[in-house]
C-alpha cells in the first residue's frame, strides 16, 4: 500500500511489556469487507487491557470483538480500525470512553503487519472536556443565550457568535451553512468574499454529510481548495457542529482558527448550534405565519416569547409617540402548596381560571401573557405607574374575591413599573418583578409600584449589583428554556420541580428565604443539559455507555454555568442533584448526609416529576405507584425524611374547606 507498518516484535516489546500502565491488545488481521471488522479476534491481550475489559486475559484470547462488546460500543471504533487496516496510518482518539462508561481514555490504533494493535492511556479527570469547560466559555454561552432569549435577529446572533468565538479561540472565520435540496448554501460568513462550500473533506462539509461534530487540527493535511485558502490566510485548524430544528438538520456552524482549539471548543460550538436552532425554529414559524404569536399551551395566553415581542413593540411605540407605558406582573402566592394539596391537574385548572379572569379585565388579550410557571404579565400602553397600580389592584381583587373550586382561596402578589423608570424593555420587566418579589416577601396578597426607596433599602451600587445578577440569572434561565425546547418531553419540567421542591422544603421546616433560593435553583437545575445533543435527549431507546456518560456530565456542567451567579450553597445543589443516599449516584458518589440538603430534595422531586410525566418512550405512572416507588427507594436512592415529607404532602394534607 505504500505505507510502512510497525513490526510485531517492536509492538510487543514496546507496548505489551508495559502492563497496567498502557493497556494493549493485538487483533487478528482484517479480511474482506469492512462489515466483518467486528469479527476481529483477540490474539494477544496484556493485563491492563484485560482489566479495562473486565475479563481475564486467558478468556479473551480467541474471542471476537462482537462477543465482548455491544454494537453501540463497537460502532465508533470499527470504522477507525478499518481505516488503520486499509491504509496503515495510525489513528487516535483523545476522548474515548471505557466500555462501562466510567473513565476516559486516550486511544491509539496502529497497523502491525496484517494485524491491528490498540493501546490506551487513561485520561485524568482534569483533562475531561466537560470538566475543563472554562469560565470564559460559559460566559460566552450566557451572552448568546441572552441574545436568543431577547429575540435578536439571525444576523445579530450570528455576529455575536462570531465575536465570542474570536475572543475564545482567535477564530478568523466563522461560517453558517444551510442544507438545501441538492446543494449547500453558506448563508453567513465573516470572510469577504463569502467562501463557497462544496462536498468534500472540510469539517463543515463533513458535518452536513454526517450530522456529527467534526474537528481538524491540521488543515494543511486536507486536500481541499478551501483548506488551502484557509492555510494561506494563517488559519490552520477548524471545528464544525450541526444545527438542528427539532430533529431535522438545518445546517451547521463552523470556525477556522490560527491554532488548534481546546477539546472544550466542540462542546461550546455544539451549544451555540443548539441555541441557533432554537432561534431558527422561531424564525421559521414566523415566516410561515407572520401574524402568529406563540401561545402557552395550557392557558391560551401569549407565552414568554410573544410577551417579549409585544413589550418591545409597545416600548418603541411609546418612545416614538412620547406616550406612557407601564407593566404589571403577578405571581400566585404559595402555588406549590396548591399542587401539593390537590395535585397538578387541579393546579393547572387554577392557572386556566386565573387566565380567564385576567381576560375578563383586559381590553386586548394580546397584552396579557403567562411568562413563567405561575407568573403572569400585563402590558399597559397609555398608563403610568399610578394607573398601572389601580389595574393591578383590580387583578388582585378578581383573584382573591372568588374561591377556585377544591383549591379554595387563591391570592396573588403583584408589582408594577413604567417607562420613566427604565432604559429598555428588559429593565422594565426586572423592575416590575422586583416590586412583585418585595410584595411576596412582605405579606403576599399585595401589589406594589416599583420605588427604589420602598422596594428595597439598597444603595445605588447594591441595587445595580442585584440587577446585574438578575440579568445574568435571566441568561441562565434562557439556557434552561433551551433545554426544555430541545426535548419537548421536559417542557416546564423545571417549573414543576421548583413548585414541588418549595412545598417539600417548607414541609421539612425550611424558612422562606432559603426556600426561595431552592426554587431559584430548581428552575435551572438541568441547565447543564444544554451541551447534550438533541438526538441523545430525545433518543427513544436505551442510551449507549458513551451517550449516558454525556448525559451524566450535565450536573457538573450545570454547576459550572451557575457558579459566580448563585451562592456556593446553591451551586452545590446543582452539582449534586443526582447523588443517591446510598452513595451510588454522580458526579462524586456522596453518601447520606454528605449530600447537601437542597440536592437531596431536588433529587427526589426531579425523579417524581419524571415518573409522573409522559415521556417519548414511557407513559406517566399513577400517583399511587409513584409514591410506592419512593417508599421502595427510601434509604437507597432517596433521603428517607424527604420521602416521608413528600408522602405527607400528597396523602395527608386535606383540601381546603
Amino acid at each position: 500500500m505504500g505505507v510502512s507498518r510497525h513490526r510485531s516484535e517492536r509492538f510487543l516489546r514496546g507496548l505489551f511489556e508495559t502492563g497496567h500502565a498502557d493497556p494493549a491488545m493485538l487483533l487478528s488481521p482484517v479480511r474482506d469487507a469492512w462489515e466483518r471488522v467486528d469479527d476481529l479476534r483477540f490474539e494477544l491481550v496484556n493485563d491492563g487491557a484485560a482489566e479495562w475489559i473486565g475479563l481475564p486475559a486467558g478468556l479473551l484470547v480467541g474471542r471476537t470483538m462482537r462477543q465482548v462488546f455491544s454494537p453501540e460500543e463497537l460502532s465508533p471504533l470499527m470504522p477507525a480500525l478499518l481505516r488503520v487496516s486499509e491504509t496503515g496510518a495510525p489513528w487516535e482518539d483523545p476522548d474515548f470512553l471505557t466500555p462501562d462508561g466510567s473513565r476516559r481514555l486516550s486511544i491509539r490504533a496502529v497497523a502491525v503487519e496484517d494485524h491491528v494493535g490498540l493501546t490506551f492511556r487513561f485520561v485524568p479527570p482534569s483533562q475531561d472536556p466537560v470538566a475543563a469547560h472554562g469560565a470564559s466559555e460559559i460566559e460566552a454561552l450566557r451572552r448568546v443565550a441572552a441574545a436568543v432569549g431577547a429575540g435578536l435577529s439571525k444576523d445579530e446572533v450570528f455576529r455575536l457568535a462570531g465575536d465570542v468565538l474570536e475572543d475564545l479561540y482567535g477564530a478568523g472565520n466563522i461560517a453558517l451553512a444551510q442544507l438545501e435540496i441538492g446543494s449547500i448554501a453558506v448563508v453567513a460568513s465573516t470572510l469577504d468574499p463569502r467562501p463557497s462550500l462544496e462536498p468534500g473533506p472540510m469539517p463543515l462539509a463533513e458535518v452536513l454529510r454526517t450530522g456529527r461534530s467534526v474537528r481538524c487540527d491540521d488543515l494543511s493535511a486536507v486536500d481541499d481548495p478551501l483548506a488551502r485558502d484557509f492555510v494561506r490566510r494563517g488559519l490552520v485548524a477548524a471545528v464544525a457542529s450541526p444545527i438542528r430544528i427539532g430533529r431535522r438538520q438545518w445546517g451547521g456552524i463552523a470556525f477556522a482558527a490560527p491554532r488548534a482549539a481546546p477539546p472544550t471548543a466542540e462542546l461550546t460550538l455544539e451549544t451555540l448550534g443548539a441555541l441557533m436552532g432554537i432561534m431558527l425554529r422561531d424564525l421559521e414559524a414566523r415566516r410561515r405565519d407572520p401574524t402568529r404569536r406563540t401561545t402557552d399551551n395550557l392557558t391560551g395566553l401569549p407565552d414568554h416569547a410573544a410577551f417579549r415581542e409585544r413589550l418591545a413593540e409597545e416600548w418603541e411605540t411609546a418612545l416614538r409617540n412620547r406616550l406612557p407605558l407601564a407593566l404589571a406582573v403577578f405571581d400566585i402566592d404559595r402555588f406549590a402548596d396548591v399542587n401539593a394539596r390537590v395535585g397538578h391537574r387541579e393546579g393547572d385548572a387554577v392557572l386556566v381560571e386565573i387566565a380567564d379572569r385576567l381576560r375578563a379585565l383586559a381590553g386586548d388579550p394580546d397584552d396579557l401573557a403567562r411568562i413563567g410557571g405561575e407568573e403572569f404579565a400585563w402590558i399597559l400602553p397609555g398608563l403610568d405607574v399610578d394607573g398601572a397600580l389601580q389595574i393591578a389592584g383590580r387583578v388582585r381583587e378578581a383573584v382573591s374575591g372568588t374561591p377556585f373550586g377544591i383549591a379554595g382561596e387563591i391570592t396573588v402578589s403583584g408589582g408594577v413599573a413604567d417607562i420613566g423608570q427604565a432604559s429598555r424593555p428588559t429593565e422594565l420587566l426586572r423592575l416590575a418583578e422586583g416590586a412583585m418579589s418585595w410584595a411576596k416577601t412582605h405579606g403576599r396578597d399585595l401589589v406594589l409600584a416599583y420605588d427604589a426607596t420602598v422596594v428595597a433599602a439598597f444603595s445605588a451600587a447594591e441595587w445595580a449589583e442585584r440587577l446585574e445578577r438578575d440579568k445574568t440569572l435571566a441568561s441562565i434561565e434562557a439556557l434552561a428554556r433551551v433545554v426544555d425546547a430541545k426535548d419537548h418531553n421536559t417542557h416546564e419540567h423545571s417549573e414543576r420541580v421548583a413548585g414541588t421542591a418549595g412545598a417539600l422544603a417548607r414541609e421539612l421546616g425550611w424558612d422562606e428565604e432559603r426556600l426561595l433560593l431552592l426554587r431559584e435553583v430548581a428552575r435551572v437545575h438541568d441547565v447543564g443539559k444544554i451541551g447534550v445533543p438533541d438526538e441523545i435527549l430525545a433518543k427513544p431507546t436505551r442510551l449507549t455507555r458513551r451517550e449516558y456518560e454525556r448525559v451524566r456530565g450535565h450536573a457538573e456542567r450545570g454547576a459550572d454555568i451557575v457558579s459566580g451567579v448563585l451562592t456556593p450553597e446553591q451551586v452545590s445543589w446543582v452539582r449534586h442533584h443526582h447523588e443517591r443516599w446510598d452513595g451510588t449516584g454522580y458526579p462524586d458518589g456522596l453518601t447520606g448526609e454528605e449530600i447537601p440538603e437542597g440536592a437531596r430534595i431536588l433529587a427526589l422531586v426531579d425523579a417524581v416529576d419524571v415518573m409522573l410525566g409522559n415521556r417519548r418512550y414511557t407513559t406517566g405512572r399513577p400517583l399511587t405507584d409513584v409514591l410506592e416507588e419512593c417508599r421502595r427507594c427510601s434509604g437507597t436512592q432517596f433521603w428517607p425524611r424527604a420521602v416521608d415529607a413528600l408522602i405527607r404532602l400528597y396523602e395527608e394534607l386535606p383540601p381546603p374547606s
